[in-house]
């Protein structure tokens, strides 16, 4: 049975609450937030081109392997992948908007209606105070993979959030960064 394996996003980026103009195209991508006094919730929007994988294909298992560049927690949390309805843009995608001129239904991708569905795709849990360079995998669900490999769920990418955004933050590589 083939296996499918991809090393880098084809594009990623996060959202930042606290500069909700400002692209975040960088070599981290933050997850969390990192202090509760100054609103600093971040978000992460990544995108695998799965144009590879014949539409045919049988989706058995599949996961999301982040790493960790920098650690900014000292609780655990679950950490979810959302699949995301909305064409963003990697150097254009902020807290405010998907591409430039087109707002988020809510900002931060947050409106389970036209931005990202409300129901997780995946998720695994982001450990209290990682190393650097540790993993931390996503089981993803299958049959939503499947959907998006077979077209019959357009591939937006996800969306990946902490269910409790207060007071821990986790970033990791992005397709930019060097250690990826």
């Amino acid at each position: 049975m083939p296996v499918f394996s991809s090393q880098l996003p084809s594009k990623d980026c996060y959202l930042d609450k606290a500069n909700p103009t400002t692209n975040r195209d960088n070599t981290v991508l933050a997850v969390g937030e990192n202090n509760a006094a100054s609103d600093t919730v971040h978000r992460a929007l990544v995108h695998f081109d799965l144009s590879s994988i014949p539409s045919n294909a049988v989706v058995s298992a599949a996961t999301l392997t982040l790493y960790v560049a920098t650690d900014v927690s000292s609780n655990a949390r679950t950490i979810n992948a959302y699949r995301v309805l909305r064409a963003w843009v990697e150097n254009q995608a902020t807290w405010n908007v998907y591409s430039t001129g087109n707002n988020w239904g809510t900002a931060g991708c947050a409106n389970t209606t036209s931005d990202r569905e409300a129901a997780s795709a995946g998720s695994g849990t982001q450990p209290a105070s990682p190393s650097v360079g540790a993993t931390v995998v996503l089981t993803m669900d299958n049959t939503k993979i499947q959907e998006m490999i077979a077209g019959s769920f357009t591939n937006n990418g996800w969306l990946l959030q902490v269910d409790t955004e207060t007071d821990d933050q986790i970033n990791y590589d992005s397709s930019e960064s060097a250690t990826a």
